[in-house]
């Protein structure tokens, strides 16, 4: 990325495309993270042939292109007509604001709540819920984090039982629970955002407290709470010693058949030339035609 990023840069110095008008003071002709690129420029016919000129330079350096059905071009205070004519030189799809930025919304104004409310994630090739469970269940073994803190305070609530562990524990049955059934008793108003906590979520746990407490743990409470699946009969195949990470990813998500395949991309809504198969040209390229059925593959 140092070579587009110095490309921009120097084209911009040189009058080839001209600033935004916002990023003009400070010379900002673009922001990179991951494998993210954010260009500005002004919304002038000749300023978006210019980037796209910086853009053909570097194709004919690298050998690498942009796929153009998956770029977007957010545009404002100009007519929807010249909108028109450049999203048609550039082939980039014509986006709105706010718009979600790696999960995070980008307004032009202060972050209202209805914008930052957290909503599900949309195009994903794996659900986080699968992706939590352990690896015999079809899943990562990832922690789901909302879990794995309430089986954390879990402890807090073992304390305050067992009345020993800390100042706090102290402190909360002197001032706060004082003589009243921790099970049994109302919400204070004036207690913590934790304690409140807390009482909040004892109907969900109050069935790891029937034997003894001093046996719990965040690992057993943790193995209670957690989601779990029928187990599958295939994870030795993809999880087993001396693998190789980039291989178990592929193999696990073509068990789950959630692989990019062309037909795959085409349901999910992407717009791609073709859902044929690249190595046959002839039917649609599924999971089970790409390993099975292609006569490329039967070959091979």
């Amino acid at each position: 990325m140092n070579i587009p990023s110095n490309l921009l840069n120097v084209a911009a110095l040189k009058g080839v495309f001209s600033y935004h008008p916002k990023c003009k003071r400070i010379g900002l002709t673009h922001l990179c993270f991951a494998d993210n690129l954010l260009i500005f420029c002004k919304g002038s016919i000749n300023s978006v042939m210019g980037v796209q000129a910086v853009l053909d330079h570097f194709y004919s350096m690298s050998g690498l292109k942009l796929n153009a059905s998956k770029c977007e071009m957010y545009v404002a205070g100009i007519p929807a007509e010249q909108s028109i004519v450049i999203k048609e030189i550039i082939g980039f799809n014509l986006g709105s604001l706010p718009f979600r930025y790696l999960g995070v919304p980008l307004v032009t104004r202060k972050l209202a709540v209805k914008i930052g409310s957290d909503v599900p994630a949309k195009g994903a090739r794996v659900s986080w819920k699968i992706i939590c469970l352990v690896k015999s269940e079809e899943g990562l073994g990832l922690q789901d984090v909302g879990r794995w803190n309430k089986s954390c305070i879990v402890q807090l609530i073992r304390n305050l039982l067992a009345n020993e562990g800390s100042l706090w524990v102290a402190w909360m049955h002197s001032y706060v629970i004082r003589n009243a059934d921790f099970w049994q008793m109302k919400i204070p108003t004036n207690a913590s955002w934790r304690f409140k906590y807390l009482l909040k979520i004892r109907p969900d746990v109050a069935h790891l407290f029937s034997s003894q407490v001093c046996y719990l743990n965040a690992r057993r409470v943790w193995d209670d709470l957690r989601a779990t699946a029928p187990k599958v009969s295939w994870h030795h195949l993809v999880w087993f010693p001396g693998r190789i990470p980039k291989y178990n990813i592929i193999a696990w998500m073509t068990m789950l058949n959630r692989l990019p395949a062309r037909a795959r991309l085409v349901e999910m809504g992407l717009t791609i030339e073709t859902d044929k198969c690249l190595l046959c040209g002839i039917v649609a390229e599924t999971r089970d035609h790409l390993f099975f059925e292609c006569s490329f593959a039967k070959e091979l």
